[in-house]
């Protein structure tokens, strides 16, 4: 399964999570902990959801920055670096535009859904974080693949926090 299936397949796992996270329904035992990207995220790490938080808080507690776990191969910090770099300040249809053309090993399904980008996009504060992480599996696409996890998780590290800093201002 290639990575950007497996970081299509993420992101419609997170917008179902972050759907619950916007209407702030559901139980508190189940708190998104494992959304995210492979060795992103650590479970359990995060505190209890908190529904009352302000929505920027509880993407931040949900989608912590990427760090470089112990194992990670060589370069993985660089990498991180280098996503955070190509997709900061950008809306997640620039990121797609920018490197769609340099992106390989893309199928028809999936340059569908990037078709779909700006719809997503449009939506509102709440979509940006899917729009985000399909846009940030393109910029995977165009990295050699010891260096896609990390500028994936750079990437959308990135575009997430311009999600968060999006609900700031609209939340206070």
């Amino acid at each position: 399964m290639s990575v950007f299936v497996r970081t299509t397949c993420v992101a419609l796992v997170s917008s179902m999570m972050a759907t619950v996270l916007f209407t702030a329904c559901g139980d508190d035992s189940d708190s998104g902990q494992t959304a995210g990207t492979g060795s992103s995220t650590v479970q359990n790490a995060n505190p209890p959801y908190d529904p009352s938080a302000p929505m920027s808080e509880q993407l931040a507690r949900t989608f912590p920055a990427p760090k470089v776990e112990p194992g990670s191969p060589p370069g993985t910090a660089a990498g991180i670096v280098a996503g955070r770099r190509a997709c900061s300040g950008k809306t997640p249809v620039q990121v797609r535009d920018q490197f769609l053309e340099a992106a390989h090993g893309l199928n028809e399904a999936q340059e569908a859904m990037l078709g779909e980008l700006p719809k997503i996009e449009s939506q509102g504060i709440t979509t940006n974080f899917v729009a985000g992480q399909l846009a940030a599996g393109v910029y995977e696409a165009t990295l050699p693949e010891v260096r896609q996890a990390a500028g994936y998780r750079g990437c959308v590290y990135e575009l997430a926090l311009q999600a968060r800093r999006e609900l700031a201002k609209k939340q206070g």
